[in-house]
């Protein structure tokens, strides 16, 4: 393998672990927003629409980078779980 091939792969993963995060940050602000909703008693078709528009955009994505490969699959669940710790931490600082 050339160096150049294996520079265009890490970008390549390193764009889809950014996709990973970045989309992981969405999926657990909305999360958050679902958790309020179904809390507050008020709004529970639209808790319920948010939830079932969260798991229907983590299965595209999740089959989006596995048609790419097992790396960029496991890549992009690192992206997802890094962001996962994050929204841990601020919902623990936020208590």
């Amino acid at each position: 393998m050339s160096s150049q091939s294996l520079d265009g792969n890490v970008a390549a993963l390193a764009a889809v672990c950014a996709a990973g995060m970045l989309f992981g940050w969405g999926y657990f602000e909305a999360l958050r927003r679902s958790v309020a909703r179904y809390g507050s008693r008020k709004g529970r078709a639209a808790s319920v629409a948010l939830t079932a528009g969260r798991l229907l955009a983590a299965v595209a994505l999740f089959g989006a980078a596995a048609r790419l490969g097992a790396l960029p699959l496991l890549v992009t669940l690192l992206g997802f779980l890094v962001a996962r710790s994050l929204a841990l931490r601020a919902a623990r600082r936020a208590l």
